[in-house]
Formats: C-alpha cells, sequence, structure tokens
C-alpha cells in the first residue's frame, strides 16, 4: 500500500520546502527519496539521518551545491546500509565535534557556490 508523505516530510523537514519542487515526490522514483526512506523505516536507517538532513538544509539555497538526486544516492549507499558507519558524518557525529553542512559522506567537502 502507498503512504503519500509528502505532508509529513514538509512537517518534519520544514527546510525542504525552499529546496524542493516536489516533482520528485510525485515521480516513480519517490521510493528511492531520503527522505520518503526515512519516514517509512526509521528503523532501517542511520540514526543521524534527521540531523544529517537538517544540517544540509540550514545553510542558505544559493550555497547548497547537493541536488536531491545527490542526496538520495548518499542515502542508498550510506544511510540505509551498514555503510552508514564508514560514512564521515556518522563519525563526526558519534565523536560529538560540530559537522560542517558541506561535509559528504566520503569525507570529501562538497564545494560551495
Amino acid at each position: 500500500m502507498l503512504k503519500e508523505y509528502t505532508r509529513e516530510c514538509i512537517e518534519h523537514f520544514e527546510s525542504l520546502i525552499s529546496f524542493s519542487d516536489f516533482e520528485f515526490c510525485e515521480s516513480d522514483g519517490y521510493k528511492d527519496c531520503i527522505f520518503y526512506r526515512t519516514l517509512e523505516n526509521p528503523k532501517g536507517t542511520c540514526k543521524y539521518a534527521n540531523r544529517c538532513a537538517r544540517l544540509h538544509f540550514d545553510i542558505p539555497k544559493e550555497e547548497f551545491t547537493l541536488s536531491l538526486k545527490d542526496l538520495n544516492l548518499m542515502g542508498k549507499n550510506f544511510c540505509f546500509t551498514e555503510n552508514r558507519f564508514n560514512c564521515a558524518i556518522f563519525k563526526e557525529f558519534e565523536s560529538g565535534r560540530e559537522v560542517s553542512p558541506f561535509l559528504h559522506p566520503d569525507g570529501t567537502m562538497v564545494k560551495r557556490v
């Protein structure tokens, strides 16, 4: 059974409004959406997924260079797999250090615009 999460995504990730036109939400690819998957299966998701998403969306849109496709790829490769324990962002959160919103899971820094 399909569950429509657009409203829940907006409520849970309120900053998403300024970054998305929600076209992806209406496509067949919605099941790969990092936000959908976080809401659909929180136990199969990195424990820092919500903090991470908020971290990335708290920067000004004009400085944000990752697309929703990029974020979904991050989720597929890290957030929803055992590989999440190798994620640089996960490791920074675990250490208690402040995490840069430009840090990518592979440890590289995403370029600012």
